[in-house]
């Protein structure tokens, strides 16, 4: 989305375009909401087998469904500006670059994290680190601790951050 001119944003500023899941459609209607022109609200369904979300408001896009149909036709943007917290496309690939090497994460690492992504640096620390790196990520949410030897097991984890 960066090499497109689009910026991410994780606060409650005003948006164009807002991606969240179904439970955070309230917080996702009032960012789009408060731009200048209302925005347009996608809902990501999270299903692991990509199974459109369900039981969705009128006006609210079905990320899954609204993709699926559509092949990549992307023009990158000569200088796309700031793409997070002010920072260039840039300068995140330098962040994620220290981050990858601080932790010794390669590509040949399958990461379990269940940090959050509230702010630019933990989305850099916690995501695109370990995408940079070329490794792959298992990311849960609402860990259960008595599941969690299980589920690095079943998911052949490599590391836990």
């Amino acid at each position: 989305m960066w090499w497109i001119g689009a910026q991410a944003i994780l606060d409650d500023s005003p948006a164009d375009v807002a991606l969240c899941t179904a439970d955070r459609l309230a917080e996702a209607d009032a960012v789009v909401n408060s731009a200048a022109v209302a925005g347009e609200v996608a809902v990501l369904s999270l299903d692991p087998f990509g199974r459109p979300a369900t039981g969705l408001p009128v006006g609210v896009t079905d990320y899954a469904t609204a993709v699926r149909v559509h092949g990549d036709q992307i023009v990158p943007e000569h200088n796309p500006g700031p793409v997070l917290a002010g920072r260039s496309v840039e300068q995140i690939l330098r962040d994620c670059a220290a981050s990858a090497a601080a932790r010794g994460l390669t590509a040949a690492d399958r990461v379990l994290s269940t940090a959050s992504w509230a702010g630019p640096d933990e989305l850099v620390d916690g995501l695109l680190a370990i995408l940079a790196a070329g490794a792959s990520l298992v990311q849960v949410a609402n860990p259960d601790p008595a599941m969690l030897q299980r589920r690095i097991a079943t998911e052949k984890v490599t590391r836990v951050l």
